[in-house]
């Protein structure tokens, strides 16, 4: 009879070791569960961070292409109106040269 009570004795130590090794490992298990899941959570939050700064780029690069086409229409409709102020300028500059002629003729024909 002892020889039982010392092998019950033994048994229940081992499976009181087993349960405290199972024991310890289920709680490593659940800090681990608990660390991917918040890891997931992070993960997920910042996968949304960066569609929105994605998305915001985006949109950003979209509103400088419409300006960048906006400026260089602009300039060809300024680079339009030099020349037309450059030939204004031209023809301005011959008229006054044609009056100065003009008045220069009068002046001599009036002291004739």
């Amino acid at each position: 009879m002892e020889r039982i009570v010392e092998r019950i004795a033994s048994e229940t130590k081992i499976a009181e070791w087993k349960q405290s090794i199972l024991s310890k490992t289920h709680e490593q298990l659940h800090s681990e569960a608990s660390s991917f899941l918040i890891f997931s959570l992070q993960w997920k939050d910042l996968e949304r961070h960066f569609e929105s700064t994605r998305e915001m780029i985006l949109t950003l690069y979209e509103e400088v292409e419409r300006r960048e086409t906006a400026i260089s229409s602009k300039e060809e409709a300024i680079a339009l109106k030099e020349e037309e102020f450059e030939l204004k300028k031209k023809e301005l500059n011959e008229f006054n040269l044609l009056i100065e002629k003009s008045d220069a003729a009068l002046k001599k024909r009036k002291w004739s």
